[in-house]
């Protein structure tokens, strides 16, 4: 689902509600079920068909030589992205900043892929973990947006360094030989010359854990449980939409240097809220971001017709962080004892109802 522009988080809960109803009329008709994981858990790639289309061709094979989990990426995972206004260029950096920093964090809270090929991978957070080696060139964090004051400049310089996958030309894609945008603009490639609409479609095929647009994209959570759906969106909105908790925040992880990042993104992928950086773990760092979180939401106070805050739909992901528990330590659990290690119980158990 690609929702809607809402102004406050009972909006998008509408929506994704109503969504739910109809893929479950529509699945329950063609006999096919929907599940709250951040990846299939079965089926194995060699079975998964591809999209036929020429966008996804290119992708593939592209993604065959950029890293060696891409391909899994494309066609077996699922994610929770939040997408988040700013007023100008310091807020987007603001955002930014704390948004990149947070991600080991949002991984942790939201760890839900422990199981795939029918088997456990080690990891809490495969999904995330894929990640790591899908494209080095387009992919991770940001490390400059911690050094620079000038975010549309250095976003825009980064993003012309980055290889292109293709152009649209007359109704079709079209390789452009993996060049630079940088030098598509300069030199062309076989007569063809760039154009802002080349640029638009560039931008979309760079997947940093945070993208930049005329909003900004946060994309580090594994797909959800419904109830647990809107819990990463809560999180951040309650951070992003009060200056008190937004200097809060960066209060908690301005100290973690840029370069640690891709190593506790890691941490958080294998051991979800027990990941460690140093003495902490990354449940000790969640506790006191979800606190900021919920009393922006409270101040924030956008209320449902039955009264209630936004808080109501940080209120499981705040439960599950004060237990220093993900979906997948629940998963891993009932996989080895009462699942017996059965891929189809999870399957059962994790279907949308």
């Amino acid at each position: 689902m690609s929702g809607q522009q809402c102004d406050s988080l009972h909006c998008a809960n509408d929506e994704l509600q109503r969504h739910v109803r109809e893929i479950l009329e529509v699945g329950n008709l063609l006999g096919v079920r929907f599940l709250g994981l951040g990846i299939v858990p079965k089926t194995p790639m060699e079975r998964i068909p591809w999209m036929p289309k020429n966008r996804y061709r290119i992708m593939h094979e592209i993604m065959g030589r950029t890293g060696k989990l891409g391909r899994r990426m494309m066609a077996q995972t699922a994610t929770v992205q939040g997408n988040f206004d700013y007023s100008d260029e310091r807020d987007a950096l603001r955002k930014m900043r704390v948004s990149l920093a947070l991600g080991p964090v949002l991984v942790a809270v939201s760890a839900n892929s422990p199981i795939v090929d029918g088997a456990p991978t080690g990891f809490q957070s495969f999904r995330a973990h894929i990640w790591t080696d899908t494209d080095r060139d387009r992919c991770g964090s940001l490390p400059f947006v911690f050094r620079t004051e000038s975010l549309f400049r250095a976003y825009t310089e980064y993003a012309l360094d980055v290889p292109m996958y293709f152009i649209w030309r007359d109704d079709a894609y079209k390789e452009v030989g993996g060049i630079t945008f940088r030098r598509f603009l300069d030199k062309g490639y076989e007569g063809e010359h760039a154009t802002m609409a080349d640029w638009t479609l560039h931008l979309t095929t760079l997947f940093p854990e945070v993208r930049l647009k005329t909003y900004i994209e946060v994309r580090s959570a594994d797909s959800q449980a419904v109830d647990l759906m809107l819990g990463t969106p809560a999180l951040m909105k309650g951070i992003f939409y009060d200056d008190s908790s937004l200097d809060a925040a960066w209060d908690v992880v301005k100290s973690w240097s840029a370069s640690s990042l891709g190593e506790l993104h890691e941490q958080a992928a294998r051991h979800g809220l027990g990941g460690r950086l140093g003495r902490m773990t990354i449940g000790d760092y969640a506790k006191e971001i979800v606190s900021i979180a919920h009393s922006g939401l409270t101040r924030q106070s956008r209320r449902n017709p039955d009264g209630d805050d936004e808080t109501i739909y940080l209120d499981l992901l705040a439960e599950n962080v004060r237990a220093s528990r993900s979906p997948a330590t629940s998963i891993i659990e009932r996989w080895e004892g009462e699942w017996r290690r059965n891929v189809d119980a999870l399957i059962d158990a994790t279907a949308y109802r």
